[in-house]
C-alpha cells in the first residue's frame, strides 16, 4: 500500500492529509505563468493608455478612482504605485466599491493602499449600499432591476475603475462593470440583480446567456455619459502575481483580461471525482458568506452523488447579521418554495441556499472550518473536525476505489471536465 502525504492549505498554515495513492486524482491550482515582475505589466498598461490617462487626471477637479475592497485579491496598492510614477496623486480621489460589504477597517485600508495610505487616507471613501441619501436612481432594467448608483460616481466626469478579473460563481467573472454594479449600487439594486443568480445559466466563466451579467451590462448602460471612463484590469496567476494588466475603456480592458483569466483559472481535471476537496484561500476565506465560490467550483468537479469537502477557516465568522438571518429564514422553506420566491420575499443570499440544497438532494457537503457547527447544520452541511477526518469519512461512504480531486484554491479554480 503506497501512501501519499499532502499539505492542504488552511490559511495562514496547512493541514496534513494522508491517503492511499490510488485515491488521488487531479491536484490543481490556477496556472502560474512564471517569475515576471508585476510592475512590468502594470507600467506597460499605464504607458499604453497614457494619452487617455493624461486626459483623465489633468482635469479641473480630481478624477474618481474606483477600487475594490479587501475581499478581492486585486493588487490595488501596486496599481496605484504604478499610476503615481506617471501622474500626480493630486489628480484623483478614491471610492471603494464595497457593494453590500462593510467599509474597510483601518488595517484593511493599509493593505489596500500600501505605502500610499498616509497620503490618500483623507481622500478615500467607502460606498455604503444601504445609505439611500448617497444614491441616484437612474432607471430600471428589462429584468425589473431598479438601478440606483452612488452619487459621487454619477457626478464624476472622469473615472478610472481598478479591478481584477477572476471567475465569479454566478456573474461569470469579476472585474469590469461589476465595479459599478454591484460595487457602487444600492442594496435594492444588488438584491434584485442577485435574485437572477437562482438561474443555473448564471455560472462561473459564463458571460453569454448569463442573466446576472446581462442585467449588469444593461444597468450600467443607464449611467449618464462621462468625459472619460477607463478601466485598469489585472489578472493574477496561481502564485498571486500580476500575470497581465490592461488599461483602456472598461469593456475592452475587461474583455482582454477575461481571455487571459480563462487560460489561468480554467484547469482540466479529467473525469468527475467521487470526492472533491475545495480550499478557500486568503482573502476569500474570511467568512462563510464567501463559501459559495469554492463550493460551486467543487460541485463542477464531483459526481452528482459525490461529496464536496470545503476547507475554509472563516476567521471572521459566518458573515454579516443579514446573512445569519437569511440562514435562519431559509430553514423554514422547501427548495421548491425558495425557487419560487419573488423579489419582494427574496433575501440577499437565498440563491446560495438553493444551489446547495439542489446538490444535496443527491450529494453531500462536508466542511472543515473554525465555525460553530450549528450554522453548518442549519444548511445541511456536515461539520468535520479535520481534513483527515473528512476524507476518511468520505472514502468510507464512497467506497475503496473513490477518486479525490484537490482544488488548492477552490475559490478561483474552475475545473474543466475533459473525459
Amino acid at each position: 500500500m503506497t501512501m501519499v502525504s499532502l499539505e492542504i492549505p488552511y490559511d495562514p498554515g496547512c493541514r496534513s492529509l494522508m491517503i492511499e495513492a490510488h485515491h488521488l486524482g487531479a491536484d490543481v491550482s490556477p496556472k502560474e505563468v512564471g517569475s515576471s515582475r508585476q510592475s512590468d505589466h502594470l507600467n506597460q498598461a499605464v504607458r499604453q493608455a497614457e494619452p487617455h490617462l493624461v486626459s483623465l487626471f489633468s482635469g479641473p477637479e480630481p478624477a474618481l478612482v474606483v477600487i475594490n475592497d479587501a475581499t478581492r485579491p486585486t493588487p490595488t496598492a501596486e496599481v496605484l504605485t504604478a499610476l503615481r510614477r506617471a501622474f500626480p496623486l493630486a489628480g484623483f480621489d478614491l471610492l471603494v466599491a464595497a457593494g453590500t460589504h462593510r467599509p474597510p477597517t483601518e488595517e484593511e485600508y493599509l493593505k489596500l493602499l500600501g505605502p500610499l495610505y498616509p497620503v490618500l487616507r483623507d481622500r478615500v471613501q467607502a460606498h455604503q449600499s444601504r445609505d439611500e441619501a448617497t444614491m441616484v436612481r437612474i432607471g430600471q432594467t428589462s429584468a425589473g432591476t431598479p438601478v440606483s448608483i452612488n452619487r459621487r460616481f454619477i457626478d464624476a466626469r472622469r473615472v478610472l475603475i481598478i479591478g481584477s478579473v477572476e471567475p465569479h460563481y454566478f456573474a461569470g467573472f469579476t472585474g469590469g462593470f461589476k465595479g459599478i454594479v454591484p460595487g457602487l449600487a444600492s442594496s435594492e439594486t444588488i438584491l434584485r440583480n442577485h435574485w437572477l443568480a437562482m438561474s443555473f445559466e448564471a455560472a462561473p466563466t459564463r458571460l453569454t446567456g448569463n442573466p446576472v451579467y446581462a442585467d449588469i451590462i444593461e444597468a450600467v448602460a443607464l449611467v449618464p455619459s462621462k468625459d472619460e471612463m477607463l478601466g485598469l484590469m489585472t489578472v493574477l496567476d496561481g502564485g498571486n502575481r500580476v500575470a497581465a494588466a490592461f488599461c483602456s475603456d472598461v469593456a475592452t480592458a475587461f474583455d482582454q483580461a477575461v481571455t487571459v483569466a480563462r487560460e489561468i483559472y480554467v484547469v482540466p481535471v479529467g473525469r468527475p471525482a467521487d470526492i472533491v476537496i475545495s480550499v478557500a484561500r486568503d482573502p476569500l476565506h474570511k467568512t462563510f458568506y464567501q463559501s459559495q465560490k469554492p463550493l460551486e467550483h467543487g460541485k463542477m468537479a464531483v459526481k452528482a452523488d459525490g461529496i464536496v469537502i470545503l476547507v475554509m477557516p472563516c476567521p471572521d465568522g459566518v458573515g454579516p447579521e443579514s446573512f445569519k438571518q437569511m440562514i435562519n429564514d431559509a430553514a423554514q422553506y422547501t427548495v421548491k418554495e425558495l425557487k419560487e420566491l419573488k423579489a419582494g420575499r427574496y433575501q440577499l443570499g437565498f440563491h446560495r441556499i438553493i444551489r446547495n440544497e439542489l446538490f444535496l438532494e443527491r450529494g453531500r457537503i462536508f466542511a472543515v472550518t473554525d465555525l460553530d457547527p450549528k450554522w453548518l447544520k442549519k444548511m445541511s452541511i456536515q461539520p468535520m473536525p479535520s481534513v483527515q477526518a473528512a476524507v476518511d469519512q468520505a472514502i468510507s461512504l464512497m467506497g475503496p476505489a473513490a477518486k479525490i480531486h484537490v482544488l488548492r484554491n477552490g475559490s478561483l479554480t474552475v475545473p474543466l471536465i475533459t473525459e
